[in-house]
């Protein structure tokens, strides 16, 4: 479950390394959110890119993005008893 103010590693190559969880988008933000659901998070820590020629496409710091959540250190349960586990925080 990923509540506020939760870290996230990110999984993708947009260039953020750690974001925060700001809001949990369309669920009760005392459940949490669970992998498949959307949040907005805050880059706490990026790669510095020199030689970026779209200057519009680089992540920096501080900046607010929204992110979809791919799994979760605590895992998802479904009906019919079906049970995802996975290890570690990653949004997309």
């Amino acid at each position: 479950m990923i509540n506020v103010e939760t870290l996230l590693k990110v999984a993708d190559n947009s260039g953020a390394l750690v974001c925060g969880c700001i809001k949990v988008l369309k669920i009760s933000a005392r459940i949490g959110a669970i992998p498949g659901q959307t949040v907005t998070v805050s880059v706490k820590k990026n790669i510095f890119k020199k030689h970026v020629t779209k200057k519009s496409k680089i992540i920096s710091k501080g900046q607010i993005c929204k992110a979809l959540l791919v799994c979760s250190a605590k895992g998802l349960k479904r009906w019919g008893n079906f049970f995802f586990k996975t290890r570690m925080n990653r949004t997309y």
